[in-house]
């Protein structure tokens, strides 16, 4: 479920019955539900109450920097260096 670009998108009732309609949904056909753009904390509360499996979002945290996969690439400094040295 997607936030729908727009901020605080998930409180407005009828936003909040089309998705607790489509949470129904996914769980009658087993899925697990993802919800993004998850901004604020009553947002997130609501969302664990209809039952949402996964939630992303500033509710939860701040994106941050993973370190990279690959090792560095002799001479390189940069990501796209490093996968096309280990793409070969």
């Amino acid at each position: 479920m997607h936030g729908a670009g727009a901020p605080r998108s998930w409180p407005s009732s009828s936003r909040r019955l089309h998705n607790a309609a489509m949470i129904k949904l996914a769980r009658a056909m087993e899925f697990r539900v993802v919800a993004e753009q998850v901004e604020r904390q009553e947002d997130f509360d609501w969302l664990r109450e209809v039952g949402v499996d996964y939630v992303q979002g500033f509710a939860i945290g701040q994106p941050f920097v993973m370190a990279p996969r690959f090792p560095k690439a002799a001479g390189s400094d940069t990501l796209s260096a490093q996968v096309q040295a280990h793409a070969g």
